[in-house]
Order: C-alpha cells, then sequence, then structure tokens
C-alpha cells in the first residue's frame, strides 16, 4: 500500500525541481535579450557624424600612409626617413582598428585615398625641399587630425569610438611633437 505523505513528498520535490528548472531557462534568456538590446544599443548609438568623422580618419590615415612611403624614397635626411617609417607603422595600426570597427557598423573600409592632392604637391618639390614640405605638412596634418579627434571625443556618445579615439590621440600628439622637433631643427642655422 502507498503512503500518501510519500507520494506528496514525491511529487513536492519533481515540482520544485521542475520549477527551478523553469526559473533558470527564464533568467538565461532575459540576460540573452538584455544582451541583444545592449548590443543594439552599442550599435544605435552610432550617429551620423560618427561615420563621418571614421571615413574621414580612415581616409586621413590612408594619405598618411602614402605620403610616409613617399617620404621613405625621396627624404635624404635620416631623421625624418625614420619618422616616415614610425608614421607608417603608426597609422597601418591605428587604421586596421578603425577598419574594424566600421566593419563591425557595416561601414565600407577603404583601400586607397581617393585625394592624392598631398601626395601630388610632395611629389612635385626639389629634393632639397623635399624634407621640409614634407615635415610642415605633417605639423599641419597632425595638428587638424588632433584637433578633429578632439572634436570627435566631445561629441560621440558611441563608447567603441570613444575606446578607439582615446587609444589615438596620443599617437597623433606624438607624431605632431615629432615633426614640430624636425621643423625647428631643420630651421636652426647650421653650424660651421
Amino acid at each position: 500500500m502507498r503512503k500518501p505523505g510519500l507520494v506528496f513528498l514525491t511529487t513536492s520535490l519533481l515540482l520544485a525541481a521542475l520549477l527551478a528548472s523553469a526559473c533558470e531557462r527564464a533568467d538565461r534568456g532575459v540576460q540573452a535579450a538584455r544582451e541583444t538590446v545592449e548590443a543594439d544599443d552599442r550599435a544605435a548609438a552610432m550617429t551620423t557624424a560618427d561615420k563621418d568623422f571614421m571615413r574621414r580618419a580612415s581616409e586621413s590615415h590612408i594619405q598618411e600612409i602614402d605620403m610616409a612611403k613617399l617620404a621613405m624614397e625621396r627624404s635624404t635626411n635620416a631623421d625624418v626617413r625614420d619618422y616616415a617609417q614610425m608614421l607608417e607603422r603608426d597609422h597601418m595600426a591605428a587604421l586596421e582598428k578603425l577598419n574594424t570597427l566600421m566593419d563591425a557598423h557595416g561601414l565600407p573600409m577603404r583601400r586607397e585615398s581617393s585625394d592624392k592632392t598631398h601626395v601630388e604637391s610632395l611629389s612635385k618639390l626639389a629634393p632639397e625641399q623635399f624634407d621640409k614640405g614634407y615635415v610642415g605638412m605633417m605639423a599641419q596634418n597632425h595638428q587638424k587630425s588632433l584637433d578633429s579627434y578632439r572634436g570627435a571625443l566631445n561629441t560621440t556618445q558611441n563608447q567603441e569610438l570613444r575606446n578607439y579615439i582615446t587609444t589615438v590621440i596620443p599617437t597623433i600628439e606624438t607624431h605632431l611633437s615629432k615633426a614640430q622637433q624636425l621643423q625647428q631643427q631643420m630651421t636652426r642655422p647650421k653650424r660651421t
């Protein structure tokens, strides 16, 4: 003969196990929904201005890489060639990070610059003018880039873009400082 207390206890334990399992699945479902909403919020926070900034930054990196390659070929100054190597390396790394971010937000990545104006103007300089022209252009370009990055940092709400910008600003500052140092070296009178 069955004992009613044992049946009740067994049924209660079975019911409790089923409820616990259902609650656990519901918690996982709620967590997955939260993660999806958070990912959507991050993607939604990418404004048109953010996307325009990323396109301009990509274009700028490619131009800097192209000009650095030209400087490594044409410069007669070892310090300028070293600077150009640093620029090529740093801008390639920054462009790679930016391309990853652009890809995550469905933006097309550029492989070459649509504006060759700077490279063409440097190419036309006489050899004795090239180093000063290149370094001067780098000082101007990096000051503009620094202003642009700081402006974007102040306006963007997208955390991924903010992270990218905050990692690149110190590199731009280094490039600007080095260009200014090279400019000073080139304008100092030569000692005899």
